[in-house]
Formats: C-alpha cells, sequence, structure tokens
C-alpha cells in the first residue's frame, strides 16, 4: 500500500476518534494508582476525576480538575508522522512546535512538545507532549482554559511527570 494512502487511512482514524472522545467515557477511576496492561502508569491525585478510555478509543485516560477548568488526556496513537499535530483541533492553532529534548514527563523521553491556542471563540490553551515508545506515540495533552495557563501549569505538571512506565 502506498504511503500516501497509509498516511491518510491514519489521520482518519484519529480523526473520527476525536470525533468521539469528548462524549464518551470508559470506566471511572479513583484517585490513587493507575495502570495499563501496557506498563503505562501513574498516580491519580485527590482533586482529580479519571475515566479509562473505550475499547479502542486512541484516548488511554481523561482527567479533569473541576476546580480550575483543567484537562488533561493521554494517548496511543499509532503512525503519528513528525511535525504532525497528535490530535486534529479545528477550533485550535497551532502556534508552538519543537522536537527538541523535553523532559517534563521522563516516561516520554526524548519528548515533542506542540502548543495551540483556541480561535473562534473557544478561549483554551492546549500543550501537547509527545514520546514514542515501542511501536506507537504516545501523548499527553494539557488543556487550559484562558487566563489559567501559567496556574494551571503548576497544577498539571506534578501529575504529568508521575507518568512511567512499569
Amino acid at each position: 500500500m502506498a504511503e500516501g494512502v497509509v498516511r491518510h487511512e491514519a489521520e482518519c482514524v484519529v480523526e473520527q476518534a476525536v470525533e468521539q472522545l469528548l462524549p464518551k467515557r470508559g470506566r471511572a477511576i479513583l484517585p490513587g494508582e493507575w495502570s495499563l496492561s501496557s506498563g503505562l502508569a501513574m498516580h491519580i491525585p485527590q482533586g482529580w476525576e479519571a475515566w479509562e478510555g473505550l475499547p479502542g478509543d486512541i484516548r488511554l485516560l481523561q482527567l479533569e480538575h473541576p476546580s480550575s477548568g483543567l484537562s488533561v488526556n493521554i494517548y496511543r496513537i499509532i503512525n503519528l508522522k513528525d511535525g504532525e499535530a497528535p490530535i486534529r483541533r479545528p477550533d485550535c492553532e497551532w502556534i508552538f512546535k519543537d522536537a527538541g529534548q523535553h523532559v517534563l514527563i521522563p516516561a516520554l523521553r526524548p519528548a515533542r512538545a506542540s502548543t495551540c491556542i483556541g480561535i473562534e471563540g473557544n478561549p483554551m490553551v492546549v500543550q501537547v507532549w509527545i514520546g514514542e515508545k515501542a511501536d506507537a506515540d504516545f501523548a499527553v495533552e494539557a488543556i487550559y482554559p484562558q487566563g489559567r495557563v501559567v496556574g494551571g501549569r503548576q497544577i498539571v505538571e506534578p501529575l504529568v511527570s508521575g507518568l512511567r512506565w512499569r
């Protein structure tokens, strides 16, 4: 199969999955230790609400911090090309992409980082860190309400920096 066809199919899968992400949630996760059979694990502190993704979804975990309006999503994406945004967001303009050696999330080292800002009346900022493990890319996406990036990062950082492989 030609590379263009494979890439198009992968993009369609990601776009299709993203359209279905927000309204669907899997099993609720209580604060404490969370892990997948793949070995991905993290501690979910008090104050965060969490749900696993549904079978077949690219989203592995969805976390929300109700008191601040922050949310964090963890994805496993197959066939993500260098420079591609991990999640298609038509209401967000990608303003920063860097393939540097970001170490906020040691489990995703080396990580690529991207940031987008909401457009068309969508007041949000999204930061994404992507790292490769085995045959897939893993992306951690933090979504901050407008005006909450600095304070929000102080809440998000301890959570996502604890992501690890068992």
